[in-house]
């Protein structure tokens, strides 16, 4: 019987691919067990397979040379490291996930992180599509584990990395989530992130 499971486990990811993997995060309700509150964790980093679902956006897309990557740590959490590079009118680097039917996140008040940073300031950019608007909320690390809680109202509407008008951010349609180092801070960095989610106030 449990090598049944097991094989139908593997056969429903193996078919349905990441976002099998995302619907099973998101059902599975505060799963990071030692931290407290209302929250989905939607990416728990400690799941290897969770990392595979981001990847690399850096600004070598508009001319840069900035290096970023991301892939499983040691602590079996999601490394983002790289190398910030003003060359070329660069200067970020970011990881992106992009799921495959957006997300509705409407019952919830905004996005929460568990990550141990450097002591440089990243954002949390959301989109409603796959163009060029995004939704973007900044915060600085302590070099400690935070647990930090940014509130969908404090999202802000920008283009190419500068504010623009536009509608708010539509929770019923979390289409992509990128988190990025790029607040003019040349140099190597390498953060850790055990898992992220929506909470409720």
């Amino acid at each position: 019987m449990i090598t049944f499971v097991i094989q139908v486990v593997f056969l429903v990811v193996a078919s349905s691919g990441i976002q099998a993997l995302n619907d099973f995060l998101h059902a599975n309700r505060g799963q990071i067990a030692e931290e407290s509150g209302d929250y989905t964790v939607l990416f728990d980093f400690r799941s290897p397979a969770a990392t595979s679902a981001w990847y690399a956006r850096n600004d070598n897309v508009m001319g840069g040379i900035s290096e970023g990557y991301a892939q499983v740590s040691t602590n079996n959490t999601l490394l983002f490291a790289g190398d910030i590079r003003f060359e070329n009118n660069g200067g970020f680097a970011s990881i992106q996930t992009i799921f495959d039917i957006p997300r509705d996140v409407s019952a919830y008040d905004g996005v929460v992180v568990w990550m141990k940073g450097n002591g440089d300031r990243f954002g949390i950019y959301l989109r409603n599509g796959t163009g060029g608007l995004a939704y973007q909320a900044t915060f600085l690390t302590s070099g400690e584990w935070q647990e930090i809680r940014l509130p969908f109202r404090a999202f802000r509407s920008i283009r190419s990395g500068e504010p623009v008008v536009a509608p708010p951010f539509d929770q019923t349609r979390l289409r992509s989530m990128s988190v990025m180092n790029g607040y003019n801070q040349p140099g190597k960095f390498a953060v850790e992130i055990r898992a992220i989610g929506v909470y409720v106030e």
